[in-house]
This record gives C-alpha cells, sequence and structure tokens, in this order.
C-alpha cells in the first residue's frame, strides 16, 4: 500500500514543481498558445465552448501568470503529504492534481479527496445552491478528476464521485468526512432535516472519462472548431450573445 502511495504521490509532487519551473509543457501546438491546460477551462467547454473560444480569442493570461497558481498548489500537495503521513493513509484532504493526458498537462483541485489506506476511495464535489440542481459540469468533474488520479499511478479500484449540493453548508462541512467513511463502508448517511442537502454517488468510469477528455482536447489540439451550448439563460447573461450566430435570444 505505501509503494502504490509514494508512487502517486512522488509523481505528483514531481509534476508540480515541472509545471512550476516550466519545464513540463504540452508536447503538441495547442488553441492560443497554452502550454498546459486547467479542469476549470475543460468545465468552461461543456457550459459553452463558443464563449470560451470568444473570451480567449480577446487574449490570454501569459503563461507566467497561469503558472502563479502552481506555487500555492505545492504548498497545498505538501501540506497534504505530511496528513497522509501522519494518518497512516486515512484521511481527507483538499489536494491538486496535475498528470499529462494526451501529452497536455491537465491541472486542477477537486473540493477534496477521501484516502482510506493511501488509495483514493472518493473525489467530493461540494457546492451551495437553492435548486439542489446536479449540472453536467458537476458530473465532468468527478471524471476529469478520476482520470488524473488514474494517469498518477493510484489505485482506482471502487474509486467514486460523489456530489453534495446543499441548500445551507453551515454545520454540515465538518460532517463530510463521516458522510464519505459512511459511503466507502456502503452503510446508510444520517443527516439533520435542516441541512436539506442531495447526495449523488457515481462510480468512476474510466472508459466514459476518456472518451469526454478525448472530445473535450480535440478542440484545444486544433482538431475541431468550437461548438456552442445555447439556452435562453445563458445567452441573456452572455456578452458575446449579439455577436453569436447562436444565441438563443430573439433579438440580437
Amino acid at each position: 500500500m505505501v509503494l502504490i502511495m509514494e508512487k502517486g504521490f512522488t509523481r505528483l509532487k514531481n509534476y508540480l514543481k515541472e509545471l512550476n519551473e516550466g519545464i513540463l509543457r504540452a508536447n503538441k501546438p495547442l488553441r492560443f498558445g497554452l502550454g498546459f491546460l486547467r479542469v476549470s477551462e475543460l468545465i468552461q467547454q461543456l457550459y459553452c465552448e463558443l464563449k470560451l473560444h470568444y473570451t480567449y480569442s480577446q487574449g490570454v493570461e501569459p503563461e507566467y501568470k497561469r503558472r502563479y497558481i502552481i506555487r500555492k498548489m505545492l504548498d497545498i500537495y505538501l501540506n497534504a503529504e505530511k496528513k497522509a503521513k501522519a494518518t497512516n493513509g486515512n484521511f481527507y484532504v483538499k489536494l491538486p492534481l496535475i498528470a499529462p493526458i494526451r501529452e497536455i498537462p491537465v491541472i486542477g483541485s477537486p473540493d477534496a479527496i477521501f484516502f482510506e489506506r493511501y488509495n483514493p476511495k472518493i473525489i467530493l464535489r461540494i457546492r451551495k445552491s437553492r435548486s439542489l440542481k446536479i449540472y453536467p459540469e458537476d458530473e465532468a468533474r468527478g471524471l476529469i478528476y478520476g482520470a488524473l488520479l488514474e494517469k498518477l499511478g493510484f489505485k482506482i479500484n471502487d474509486l467514486k464521485y460523489v456530489i453534495i449540493i446543499a441548500k445551507d453548508l453551515e454545520g454540515l462541512l465538518e460532517l463530510i468526512p463521516s458522510i464519505s467513511k459512511s459511503i466507502v463502508k456502503r452503510e446508510g448517511i444520517s443527516i439533520k432535516e435542516k441541512h436539506n442537502v442531495r447526495i449523488a454517488v457515481r462510480v468512476y468510469n474510466s472508459k466514459e472519462a476518456e472518451e469526454l477528455i478525448n472530445y473535450l482536447l480535440s478542440y484545444w489540439e486544433m482538431l475541431r472548431e468550437p461548438r456552442p451550448n445555447p439556452s435562453k439563460s445563458k445567452c441573456y447573461l452572455c456578452k458575446y450573445s449579439r455577436i453569436c450566430p447562436y444565441s438563443s435570444l430573439e433579438s440580437r
């Protein structure tokens, strides 16, 4: 178990250092000259890829600014590594993830990961929402972060992605570790009614993740043009709706 832990964590630390130093870059040309991608950018594609395209066509941050957050992620990683050793591999932590996928470094931080005996068991998505609605972007995060853990060499047997949406997070966050343990042990989950929470449990599917990520990366690899995802609510708030030929607004 320790060897598996050391392999995944060591590889993760090395990738973070190499990306911070500008050594780790995509081994192929990417749209807008980017050297690596953030998970948040892949998620924006699902919301509306054409909006992302319009935004980045106006100009992107210089890479040294894009790498600025990596230094903070290194600190977060080092704290997570200490926690892993102090708890014999049973811990709940926010952990940045990075790995090359199709020779493109992809980096991001899930809300939290629950480890048992150094193996990732649950990737957590936690957010506040009045509607308690689960969006495709919520589902996609689990697939992408699961793929990153897999690429890093972590053991992903029985890896789950848990989406927790609540109208009020007050008092709920401290329950997350016990909720995670109950899910791993397949026990019932007891939450006070006042939290008004929705919990969805998904089993990580490697093939599904690969198909999704291949589709998203094909845009950055310039293998296809950006695709719109219009809706009245999205287009109403979008500053590009007047120039977008796919806008759902009746008058542009």
